[in-house]
């Protein structure tokens, strides 16, 4: 009886656990080259593991050497032919951005184009963004930079703000789709 109580304590508090938000910080930086740093830190900070990624071409050639894209074709060729599959998929995508609370956005750009005109242009159009701060009270900041040269600098971050247990339904109803279940079993039957 003891071995029970003690069991299910245990899974009151792991499920306590998963109700706790968790938050992903996610931010690029633009200057010579793009780095992204993205944070993951859940508990109030007592798990947090964080994940960077720098452009150009020599990450690019190491990502490519040391991977191996036919496993991952393998994987997907099963779920090629599966009817329905798209959708449901996008239904999965759609159930877990709906969890996601956004809760700040910090945007410092120096935008510039060749031509002076195609610049006032781009800005003209990205001018909607600074009523994110009027309505939202997100940061944004676009500068133009009307020299001769292209130039894009500056940072983008975003912190959002999720509880686990809440992408536990999306996922389960994704994964006992009928078109997951039949993708899975033509995978197993193709091995």
């Amino acid at each position: 009886m003891l071995a029970i109580i003690v069991l299910l304590c245990l899974s009151a508090l792991f499920i306590l656990c998963l109700w706790l938000p968790a938050e992903i910080a996610l931010r690029l930086d633009f200057g010579n080259g793009v780095s992204t740093r993205l944070l993951l830190s859940w508990l109030c900070g007592l798990i947090k593991r964080e994940l960077r990624w720098e452009s150009g071409a020599a990450v690019m050639n190491t990502v490519l050497r040391g991977g191996r894209p036919d496993k991952i074709v393998r994987a997907f060729a099963g779920a090629r032919g599966v009817k329905g599959l798209p959708q449901a998929f996008f239904r999965l995508v759609k159930g877990c951005l709906k969890t996601l609370r956004l809760k700040e956005v910090v945007a410092r750009l120096k935008i510039g184009l060749d031509s002076p005109a195609d610049t006032a242009l781009l800005l003209a159009y990205l001018s909607p963004l600074a009523f994110l701060r009027l309505f939202l009270g997100y940061d944004v900041d676009l500068q133009p930079s009307f020299s001769d040269d292209g130039i894009l600098r500056g940072h983008v971050s975003a912190v959002v703000s999720l509880r686990p247990l809440q992408l536990a339904l999306p996922v389960a109803v994704f994964l006992l789709s009928p078109p997951v279940i039949r993708a899975f079993a033509s995978s197993f039957r193709k091995r």
